[in-house]
């Protein structure tokens, strides 16, 4: 792997280091939290979090890991890299498509949560489509850095 092949990978899995990990601790440690504190404790802690510090940190690590993705999938088009390598990158760069592309249904949903009364039946069902939309996107987000990480061995 040529150099600047290597910085943008390097870079995408930071980013993607940041993305994953969110996405696992959501879907294993606060999705089943929220089964415990109920529908609008959960809201308020989503609002607090995500549409707090999350609304700079989530999608500066998001754009930058698809970015970043696509961009190493290019480069190692251009520098013609071995198969292996392309293979690994193309993953990569389609779950991370995958993940923007889950993204623009899951934000809508957390701004929904946002703005939504704090009434049960108005955003239990919300954080319900957030929590099946995090599933969907942490799985992606894993298989996006480990596809990385196993074009950085090869």
């Amino acid at each position: 792997m040529n150099s600047a092949l290597f910085v943008v990978v390097v870079i995408s899995v930071a980013a993607h280091v940041v993305l994953a990990g969110a996405g696992v601790d959501r879907v294993l440690v606060e999705m089943p939290a929220r089964k415990k504190i109920g529908p609008l404790a959960f809201a308020r802690y989503l609002r607090a979090k995500d549409l707090g510090n999350g609304r700079v940190v989530y999608p500066l690590a998001g754009i930058l890991g698809w970015v970043s993705a696509l961009a190493a999938l290019g480069v190692a088009v251009i520098t013609r890299t071995s198969q292996e390598v392309l293979i690994a990158l193309a993953v990569a760069a389609a779950s991370a498509i995958a993940g923007i592309a889950l993204t623009t249904q899951a934000a809508p949903t957390m701004f929904q949560i946002g703005r939504s009364p704090d009434r049960e039946e108005a955003v239990g069902p919300l954080i319900e489509r957030f929590a099946h939309l995090g599933n969907w996107r942490a799985l992606s987000q894993v298989v996006t850095l480990v596809a990385l990480e196993w074009a950085l061995l090869l």
